[in-house]
């Protein structure tokens, strides 16, 4: 049993690394675990580091996308309102047409009228003339 005892006291020991104590009020470490300690602590520091850039970036495309998407309703909005204001050309645009059609056709019923007029005028005169020439017999 008192190997036992000693087996693993000695492994503790040598498990430990050579940590020894000489008083209670302060403690020895060895150099080799106080390096991997301070490697640590600055791996630590530099990851807080990266976290706070990635942090800071990911605010940063937050902000690119929320200015994106503004940009893209105000590109909407605006191409909604050129979609409206082509709808209104368009029927600006068919109503001229039949405004022009319309009036061809008056100038049409216009020059019609006015034949029939030159043709009543010629049919007037050579009436007028016959009958001048039969009351003149």
């Amino acid at each position: 049993m008192k190997r036992l005892i000693i087996t693993a006291l000695t492994t503790i020991l040598i498990a430990s690394e050579g940590i020894s104590q000489t008083s209670t009020d302060t403690t020895c470490i060895p150099n080799t675990q106080l390096k991997k300690v301070i490697n640590r602590i600055e791996a630590c520091k530099i990851l807080e580091e990266e976290l706070a850039l990635s942090k800071e970036q990911l605010n940063l495309a937050k902000d690119r996308i929320n200015l994106k998407d503004t940009t893209i309703a105000k590109l909407q909005l605006q191409g909604s309102n050129y979609e409206r204001l082509i709808e209104n050309y368009k029927k600006t645009e068919t109503t001229f047409r039949s405004i022009v059609d319309n009036q061809e056709k008056q100038i049409v019923l216009q020059k019609k009228l006015i034949r029939r007029k030159g043709f009543s005028k010629w049919i007037v005169g050579a009436l007028g003339i016959g009958i001048g020439y039969f009351i003149a017999k």
